[in-house]
């Protein structure tokens, strides 16, 4: 009846199916199936043993040619499409035979494009936000994914107009309010904030998105938010889903649940309740079986590599005291009441800051009198930036400060040589900063999502050293003990890459 099944190198089964229509239909009905109809190609993302005996059944009823590589047993099988799937995961360079889908991408970038591209759904989970992007808009050319929706905060859009003018100069980017006049529009972008006009567009383009690529993934981390659900109602029925952070994790393994069902993969990590249990124990806030979680990820779904130039940063932890105890003391009291933490994010936490002002500039003065390097300084608090910026006369940069602003900040710090101190939020959106001047940081406060301290500390020269105040007998320093367990469980999940699997 015509048609083949045969195995790919990245962990999956395809199956042709020409233009049967009982064929089609069939393979419909296996678990994990999904189709590129345009080519009348259909894959088994999963191939567990059960759905290896499907198929081979299914190739049986049709008389389908099968590859030779399915004499093999199916234990075998799924073994060997895991190893080759989770070496792809890490890999540097593409296979030789794998060329770029665009002009100007690093062999680092399309080997990320051949893993996207056959696993269709993925975490493009690298560091730079540069290779992530690239990485994306290859997938969407290579699979000819269009209609190609993005999804990303108001503040990344003109950084995606930059990234299709660079690689994809012939195709255009409207906004959801553009899309309205253009109706053949190939491209489109639309904010978290305005997902709600989605439906709109899509009636008036008469088409849904094939592919769909949502930027700053981990702002779908919450079940329940209003995003999440939009992100989620605009993802059904879409063959690519390409979901792009730095952090799928901020705290812990529950907020890859939400992530996982927008990409509709939640289904083979046991589904809501059965991740709930097994990778979290019950808990929001639990985490158990790491390793296990991360070598699922990453043969299923997770494409997160090291990038090979970078060193690990030397940190040193200097203890130093508050001079307001008794101030600082009447409010512990009230915090340390608080399971969830909430009140550590208010007034407890500003008196701290302040404890430590002192220890702080004085540190600062010390570093500047006794070398002639630069130094960032990185605080929490907008107060508590302005305040030490002040102290010495200067730059200085938080998040509510004009772009303009920011940017003669880090002209100062980066030109004059007579300027070696600036101080920054460490909630400051700092993509695309170049600070390679300095080669010493002082964390005077701390954030409590372990990935702003790594974004940050990553926006200094190499080497680099960072220093970190810690305040005695305070509740910090369990807070800073609480940052060491997230930052082991996003190790362990993301960044760990195993030499054998078990």
């Amino acid at each position: 009846m015509g048609g083949r099944v045969y195995p790919d190198a990245f962990g999956e089964i395809v199956i042709s199916f020409s233009r049967n229509e009982a064929l089609r239909n069939a393979v419909r009905r296996i678990p994990s199936a999904h189709f590129d109809f345009h080519e009348q190609r259909g894959w088994l993302a999963w191939p567990s043993t059960s759905v290896i005996r499907a198929v081979l059944s299914l190739a049986d009823q049709y008389r389908l040619a099968v590859h030779p590589a399915f004499k093999l047993p199916a234990e075998e099988l799924v073994a060997r499409f895991e190893s080759s799937r989770y070496y792809a995961s890490h890999a540097l360079e593409p296979e030789a035979h794998f060329k770029s889908p665009l002009p100007g991408l690093t062999p680092f970038q399309v080997a990320g494009v051949q893993y996207a591209l056959k696993t269709m759904r993925c975490f493009i989970a690298d560091e730079d936000e540069k290779d992530r992007m690239a990485i994306a808009l290859g997938t969407v050319q290579a699979a000819n994914a269009f209609p190609a929706w993005i999804v990303c905060p108001a503040n990344r859009s003109q950084a995606w107009h930059h990234a299709i003018e660079r690689y994809l100069p012939g195709k255009k980017l409207p906004t959801c309010k553009d899309a309205a006049v253009d109706a053949s529009a190939d491209m489109v972008l639309i904010n978290y904030e305005t997902l709600d006009a989605a439906d709109a567009v899509i009636q008036h383009l008469n088409r849904r998105p094939y592919g769909l690529i949502l930027d700053e993934a981990h702002y779908v981390k919450s079940w329940d938010a209003q995003r999440t659900r939009r992100s989620l109602a605009l993802a059904q029925g879409i063959h690519y889903r390409l979901l792009l952070t730095p952090t799928p994790i901020l705290n812990g393994p529950a907020e890859l649940i939400s992530q996982l069902n927008v990409m509709g993969r939640l289904d083979e990590f046991g589904g809501r309740s059965g991740f709930f249990q097994r990778y979290c124990l019950g808990q929001e806030n639990g985490a158990a079986r790491l390793d296990e979680l991360g070598r699922l990820l990453r043969t299923r779904c997770l494409l997160r590599r090291p990038k090979p130039d970078l060193e690990t940063m030397p940190r040193q932890y200097h203890r130093v005291r508050i001079d307001n105890r008794d101030d600082y003391n009447a409010i512990e009291v009230a915090a340390s009441q608080d399971d969830d933490w909430v009140g550590w994010h208010t007034a407890p936490r500003l008196e701290l800051a302040w404890g430590k002002f002192d220890a702080a500039v004085a540190w600062i003065r010390a570093l500047l009198k006794n070398n002639q390097e630069k130094l960032v300084v990185f605080a929490y608090h907008r107060e508590i930036v302005g305040d030490i910026a002040g102290a010495f006369q200067a730059p200085w940069i938080t998040s509510e400060i004009t772009k303009h602003k920011r940017a003669k900040a880090i002209e100062r710090f980066t030109s004059d040589p007579a300027c070696r101190l600036i101080v920054i939020s460490i909630r400051a959106d700092s993509r695309g900063w170049n600070l390679a001047p300095a080669c010493q940081a002082l964390f005077a406060e701390l954030s409590f999502t372990p990935a702003d301290q790594q974004r940050a500390e990553g926006l200094l020269a190499q080497p680099a050293q960072a220093h970190y105040l810690i305040a005695t007998n305070t509740l910090e320093e369990c807070f800073f003990d609480r940052i060491g367990d997230k930052q082991y469980v996003i190790r362990t999940v993301l960044d760990v890459i195993y030499t054998e699997q078990k």
